[in-house]
């Protein structure tokens, strides 16, 4: 049998049979194909999203100018209208911040930070969902054993030292993360996690944020 009628042969079992009937070849592929579609998804849902604001505004334009022209005033001439709200700036994702990427002050620990995925809810980088504990997950390129970091500066170190995102055994560079809301835990991307300064921690981030200027600079 050649590959390619192997490949059909698995993807079709997979299709057809309960997982627990699934042989360890057929299992293996029902599993990458369901990450990918689930990865498909999510990207699919992120740009959905952005669409969606961009028709909202719109629809509320066309809304207030079928309210004007129904309004008594209709013919006086309209008032200049106010000059439009600055753009909200796009969250920063746990990537970017890795990466050396964003103005988030990179010493200070997860615990100043709210952390939230692609549907707005929020999570904690800790598979337990002790605050106290979030930390990002590297495999040692020399050993393969886990690694930690508990800042973003941490990890853009690690990440320059040539140490891979993830944990051993786990696909995608995934980290373990917390629902709150759900109070179940779950993995993510960090290109999948949007990072905001926590409204607590609101004068501990400005005053870290102040000293990493002054070094950037």
């Amino acid at each position: 049998m050649q590959l390619g009628d192997s490949n059909r042969q698995l993807g079709a079992e997979a299709e057809t049979l309960s997982p627990g009937m699934l042989s360890d070849d057929a299992l293996e592929s029902a599993i990458q194909a369901q990450l990918r579609s689930v990865e498909d998804r999510e990207q699919a849902f992120a740009r959905a999203r952005e669409q969606l604001e961009v028709d909202r505004r719109r629809l509320r334009l066309l809304q207030q100018e079928q309210d004007r022209r129904k309004a008594p005033t209709a013919d006086v001439p309209a008032a200049a209208e106010p000059a439009p709200a600055a753009r909200r700036r796009r969250s920063s994702t746990a990537m970017d911040l890795v990466a050396g990427r964003g103005a988030m002050p990179s010493e200070a620990p997860f615990a100043a930070f709210t952390f939230r995925s692609l549907q707005r809810q929020e999570i904690i980088l800790n598979g337990s969902g002790d605050r106290a504990a979030q930390a990002i997950a590297f495999i040692d390129k020399a050993t393969g054993a886990m690694l930690e970091a508990h800042s973003f500066g941490e990890a853009h170190q690690l990440l320059e030292a040539g140490h891979a995102l993830g944990r051993p055994g786990v696909l995608l560079q995934r980290q373990a993360v917390w629902y709150a809301e759900r109070v179940a835990p779950g993995w993510l991307r960090l290109d999948q996690v949007f990072v905001e300064p926590r409204a607590e921690a609101g004068s501990a981030l400005d005053a870290s944020d102040q000293t990493g200027d002054a070094v950037e600079g």
